[in-house]
């Protein structure tokens, strides 16, 4: 049996998403800003204490994701007018920096990372490579038919991603060094909400629209595993893989769900009701991971 230890705060914005700085000592909530003007938000783990807070009237934060050893974090904003910016800053968030723009055309929504603070992507119609430590643009990955569905995930290499999008109904691996795509699923894919990569091993979650569910690959044969659709009638979207990936927890209206992997076996864990969530992030190690839900809850669970 899994357990967790749970610790909560209150976000005075709409957090649309999280993410744990490479050794899992920061959390950093992306807000929406309208009450207050906050934009990010920087908590202490395990205690969520503010470390630090940046204000803005005229952005709304759509993501974030740390350096390697901290010393800087990258933003992503959409501005007033409708275009979005990127934005880099230290962890005090004093003075932040505007490193590119976007137009509205370019549709961007999130920003990701690959969990050790080298890279992260900036994806809209487009998938955009940044090096954290140049802040500079490695690659720009995109097609003629631009397809505002896209996502993309790093893979546990560090070099590659998994984008959905780049192909019709279909995920593809693109290797970032050689900028190119070198494995391609057979299987296709209606819809995609999310993608989740697991840190340390070959796995990554597809969690689609309508009734496929959430799919489990092994990206390194594209062989689907745990064929079952997980909770399919009441899938909220949301999935994370937890200690250094044994286990995947798929999160529903009924509650968590856990499968060790490979195996599947389900395993019992929270009894708590995850009620209108918006973001979910868990750490490299798998020992957190946190949820904010759409009454303002910032809840860090760590695993025990």
């Amino acid at each position: 049996m899994t357990s967790y230890r749970m610790t909560t705060t209150y976000l005075p914005e709409l957090a649309r998403s999280l993410a744990f700085n490479p050794d899992g000592g920061l959390l950093a909530a992306s807000l929406s800003g309208p009450q207050t003007n906050t934009l990010l938000s920087i908590h202490e783990v395990p205690t969520l204490a503010i470390r630090s807070e940046l204000v803005s009237s005229s952005l709304q934060c759509l993501g974030a994701c740390f350096s390697a050893g901290n010393d800087s974090i990258f933003f992503l904003a959409e501005a007033d007018n409708g275009n979005f910016e990127l934005f880099r800053s230290d962890v005090s968030l004093r003075a932040p920096t505007k490193l590119a723009e976007y137009g509205i055309g370019e549709r961007c929504h999130s920003l990701v990372a690959d969990g050790y603070g080298h890279y992260f992507s900036v994806v809209g119609n487009f998938v955009e490579v940044w090096d954290t430590s140049t802040a500079t643009v490695v690659r720009h990955i995109s097609k003629a038919d631009p397809n505002p569905g896209t996502r993309a995930v790093f893979l546990p290499s560090g070099h590659e991603l998994c984008i959905y999008g780049l192909e019709p109904e279909g995920l593809v691996v693109w290797d970032i060094v050689e900028n190119r795509s070198v494995r391609q699923f057979a299987e296709s894919v209606q819809s995609c909400k999310q993608l989740v990569a697991s840190f340390h091993e070959s796995y990554v979650v597809v969690v689609s629209e309508g009734t496929t569910g959430v799919l489990l690959y092994d990206t390194s044969s594209f062989v689907r595993r745990l064929p079952e659709r997980f909770n399919e009638d009441t899938l909220t979207g949301f999935s994370v893989f937890i200690g250094r990936d044994t286990q995947l927890v798929t999160i529903s209206r009924r509650g968590f769900s856990g499968r060790t992997l490979p195996e599947g076996r389900r395993v019992e864990g929270l009894r708590y009701d995850p009620s209108n969530i918006v973001a979910v992030a868990s750490t490299v190690e798998g020992d957190f991971f946190a949820l904010t839900q759409q009454d303002g809850a910032l809840r860090l669970l760590e695993v025990i």
